[in-house]
């Protein structure tokens, strides 16, 4: 094995010293042959200091500049004179933060784990941190937070340098960042070029000697440009979908309620369920970001925001339809966040409330309630802390049900249990209705037997196959999916299992034999397919991208053109599961 360690000092002339010393100790013992670069700035006195050990140690290399140039334009010059046959790169700080006798437990991580980088992280279980003013540990905090919401980084802890990259993974990424921001900057592509990487708990410990060149001015202002490559190709795409799905949504509401504006109760009315339908639009991107990963996401986005004119429909009047969704998904959400980050216990709680809430809508929150759960109780280990993390969703559940109750006594719990929610005598029946006629027409108007013209229901019947085409490649356990130890069928599961439980809901009740579009009893079945078909987009658009899209938007134009299939808001409440009239 071949590692070259990258470490970058500006004015730590007191501290490469006993750093250098501790070094070699560590990278001997390793049994490796390795080369230590050291990227030096400032005038202090280190690079004299370096130069009398290089003398001494041939291994140990000095790379000068007179001017600082900051952290990450320092670390490019490292990367770029690391040998080209290196196997693993290590990077790590010059001031004692990081121990050197931790490298073979960080090199040893990600040959075992086959990871591409490995973290020393501050934030996983079995880390310390010791001596941190308060104003670095909010600044850390706060960033590690805002990336992980906007770029939907799993790593907890993106702004440590304490790393061990593979050689040809690093060489594969890019920065532009030449501050302290390069460093969840490089996470980032490394994220999008789809590298495994691994979190390994490490001690940090505050500097002994020297002065911190972290300045919160400086390193607020290399933080906030990493804005910059936020809105890449992907995210405008998504930013189009987010867009023309709200224009669609306001249309529709429009045109449900025609008028000169003056009426006050008309545009709430109107208001109410479009702003629920844009956060619905959203709340649905962050979950599908998390369970089938960001390209997938802005394919699936495309088809959730042009949906099919009965899906839209159910989603856009004033009557709990689209906050029925909006709860429903965020209540998943929630919980496939707690999974992803077990020690945040407001995440648990978080989803039980949403789950409450809808509940109180409609009873078909229950087909999301339900895999919520087991998301919540998989996000811990151990058996005492999934008991505590679901009884934390009950307690959320229970509470935003309580008070649903409280704020809306005319419709009682036991109103939501009539004749609709009692198994229907004719089972089968029902679920040939599901699969023959309602589902395609959920997905496809036209599709389903009836007066269309014979080019619409071929192009119906067309986008139906191809939704069926989606599902089954979803859950095909394909080899690549096996090797990163998560099929795409996994990250799928929760969505699959809220479908299918709608699905199942609607076949065991008097639902299916309701006359008119049966959207509104099968409201958590269409995002299930909308992800499927975002995977199989995704898929296409690896081979061409042009290609994908064209279909996503071809898709889109379909639906759209179905308007005049649309449905007005019709004036009883949602005639779901569960719900009396």
């Amino acid at each position: 094995m071949k590692l070259s360690v990258v470490i970058a000092a500006y004015n730590e002339r007191e501290n490469v010293v006993p750093l250098t010393e501790r070094l070699v100790r560590a990278l001997d013992g390793l049994g490796a042959d390795w080369e230590l670069v050291y990227v030096v700035e400032g005038t202090d006195g280190t690079r004299e200091a370096l130069d009398a050990i290089a003398r001494a140690v041939p291994r140990v290399r000095v790379l000068y500049r007179a001017e600082p140039a900051g952290l990450g334009a320092a670390f490019r010059r490292g990367f770029a004179a690391v040998r080209p046959d290196a196997d693993l790169v290590l990077t790590m700080d010059a001031d004692l933060n990081h121990q050197p006798e931790e490298i073979p437990a960080l090199v040893s991580a990600l040959e075992v784990s086959g990871a591409d980088i490995v973290v020393g992280s501050r934030f996983v279980a079995g880390s310390s941190v010791t001596g941190i003013p308060l104003w670095k540990r909010a600044l850390s905090t706060s960033m590690n937070a805002a990336m992980r919401f906007l770029w939907g980084l799993k790593t907890r802890d993106k702004t440590s340098g304490f790393r061990v990259y593979r050689a040809p993974a690093l060489r594969s990424l890019a920065f532009r960042n030449d501050n302290f921001a390069f460093l969840p900057e490089m996470l980032i592509d490394a994220t999008r070029r789809g590298y495994f990487i691994l979190e390994a708990p490490i001690r940090f410990t505050v500097r002994v000697h020297g002065v911190s060149k972290m300045h919160i001015l400086t390193t607020s202002r290399s933080y906030l440009s990493l804005l910059r490559s936020r809105w890449d190709g992907w995210s405008l795409f998504a930013l189009f979908a987010l867009a023309g799905g709200a224009a669609v949504r306001a249309a529709v509401s429009l045109a449900a309620f025609p008028g000169d504006g003056a009426s006050f109760r008309a545009g709430a009315a109107a208001a109410v369920p479009l702003i629920s339908g844009v956060l619905l639009l959203l709340v649905f991107f962050f979950l599908a970001r998390r369970l089938v990963g960001r390209q997938a996401a802005c394919f699936a986005l495309l088809v959730f925001a042009f949906p099919s004119p009965p899906f839209l429909a159910a989603t856009s009047a004033p009557d709990g339809g689209p906050e029925t969704v909006l709860l429903g998904l965020a209540a998943l959400w929630a919980a496939a966040e707690s999974r992803e980050h077990p020690e945040n216990a407001a995440l648990p709680v978080l989803s039980g409330l949403a789950g409450g809430l809808g509940f109180r809508l409609s009873l078909q929150v229950l087909a999301c309630v339900a895999p919520a759960a087991l998301l919540v109780w998989r996000s811990r280990r151990d058996r005492r802390g999934r008991l505590r993390a679901v009884a934390l969703a009950a307690a959320g559940f229970a509470l935003a049900a309580a008070a649903g109750a409280v704020l809306d006594v005319r419709a009682p719990i036991s109103a939501r249990v009539d004749s609709a929610a009692l198994p229907s005598a004719d089972v089968v029946s029902n679920a040939g209705r599901l699969a023959l006629v309602h589902l395609p027409g959920l997905v496809a108007p036209g599709a389903e037997p009836g007066g269309t013209p014979a080019w619409r229901r071929g192009a119906a019947l067309a986008l139906v196959a191809l939704n069926v085409a989606a599902v089954l490649l979803a859950f095909r356990r394909s080899p690549e999916a096996l090797r990163r130890g998560r099929t795409i069928a996994q990250g799928l599961a929760p969505l699959a299992l809220a479908g299918a439980l709608a699905a199942a809901l609607f076949v065991f009740s008097d639902a299916a034999r309701t006359p008119g579009p049966a959207a509104r009893s099968l409201l958590f079945v269409f995002p299930l397919l909308a992800a499927c078909l975002g995977l199989l987009l995704a898929r296409i658009s690896l081979r061409s991208f042009p290609l994908a899209l064209g279909i996503g938007l071809a898709v889109a134009a379909f639906d759209l053109s179905s308007a005049s299939f649309l449905p007005g808001p019709p004036a009883p409440p949602v005639a779901q599961v569960g719900r009396r009239p």
